[in-house]
């Protein structure tokens, strides 16, 4: 009689024990989100594993076990920040705020060098000088030596429309126009002599290179007119 209520007393304590132990490791067994903030990017395990990588002011949300965690966030500076969390609802939050947090501890002070030597200060390089033209651009400003044979020129460029500007100022000027001419006298069909003036023309940039060059002949005027005219074919081909 003994041992029969000795094994429903047995029988009785199982059944006691499985209807405890059953929903606790269905609660164990449950998965319950996690909400991992923080408000500098940083890396957070859970339980000593990896959880995940939040960048500034981010948000995830992974799943764990129903029970306790230890959650630990480290930001880039290698600061840490630790909480433990109840996994016991159905969402759990752990919140980071590195701001509000004391700053890492200062690394410590490096060796301090010997003094670099003083830095001489250089002078700038003086700007890069224009590339003077190689050739008359339409609008350049010539200075035409102002001798007879110059003036002539002058006249004949206006004259024959040249797109080219005379100026009075050297310095001011484009190209420099040195202008001879020499007076040949001739010998007609005749014998009665005549004179006319062979002329010439050379145009230098402000390097001193020569860039163009004409001649002419004839009366004075007659002679300034063919060099104007080879000066204008020279800048606009016609």
């Amino acid at each position: 009689m003994a041992v029969a209520v000795f094994g429903r007393v047995a029988v009785v304590a199982l059944f006691v024990e499985c209807a405890v132990a059953v929903p606790l490791l269905q609660a164990q067994a449950k998965q319950v989100p996690l909400v991992l903030m923080c408000d500098v990017p940083c890396t957070v395990s859970v339980d000593g594993e990896p959880g995940a990588s939040l960048a500034a002011n981010g948000v995830k949300k992974i799943q764990v076990a129903h029970g306790e965690h230890l959650v630990v966030a480290v930001a880039a500076d290698g600061r840490r920040l630790t909480k433990a969390v109840k996994a016991m609802e159905d969402q759990v939050v752990a919140a980071f705020e590195f701001a509000a947090a004391r700053p890492a501890a200062p690394a410590e002070p490096a060796a301090v060098a010997a003094p670099a030597a003083p830095v001489v200060p250089v002078a700038p390089a003086a700007p890069a000088r224009a590339t003077a033209p190689m050739r008359v651009p339409s609008g350049a400003r010539l200075y035409i030596e102002p001798n007879e044979f110059g003036i002539a020129l002058s006249a004949a460029i206006l004259k024959k429309q040249v797109p080219v500007m005379a100026v009075s100022d050297k310095d001011k000027a484009d190209f420099v126009v040195q202008a001879t001419s020499t007076a040949v006298s001739t010998l007609k069909w005749d014998l009665s002599s005549g004179i006319h003036v062979e002329a010439a023309a050379t145009f230098a940039n402000r390097d001193g290179a020569v860039v163009f060059a004409c001649s002419g002949k004839g009366d004075m005027k007659g002679a300034a007119e063919d060099v104007a005219k080879s000066l204008k074919k020279h800048i606009t081909g016609n």
